[in-house]
């Protein structure tokens, strides 16, 4: 007798982990600016220091060592310390004259601030 069901090992293709890479590149990349109190990145845990280059997640806002939440996000698709969904279409990123004003922005919400 034969069975109209599908066979076990017949079903849909997995989506693999982690982020769309589309996604993932639709990330601002930034330069952090030297402050009084540097925020840490929550990936590694060191402190951002004057020219490390950062990735700022638009839906959050929060920053984080460029190497250390693309690691994350090639296996993951939210954010490490909000848990915020990346895998939506990502807001639109900041727009700022001068770069300095997103690493303060950055800097306030590592603080406490809004994200």
């Amino acid at each position: 007798m034969q069975s109209s069901a599908s066979p076990i090992n017949a079903q849909a293709p997995r989506k693999p982990p982690g982020l769309d890479p589309a996604i993932l590149a639709s990330f601002p990349t930034l330069r952090f600016k030297a402050s009084a109190a540097a925020p840490e990145c929550a990936g590694c845990l060191s402190d951002f220091a004057a020219g490390d280059a950062l990735r700022l997640l638009t839906v959050c806002r929060h920053a984080f060592h460029t190497p250390c939440i693309d690691s994350w996000l090639r296996a993951h698709t939210t954010c490490p310390v909000c848990r915020s969904d990346l895998d939506a279409a990502p807001a639109p990123a900041p727009r700022h004259e001068d770069p300095a004003a997103v690493a303060v922005d950055v800097e306030c919400d590592r603080r406490g601030g809004a994200g």
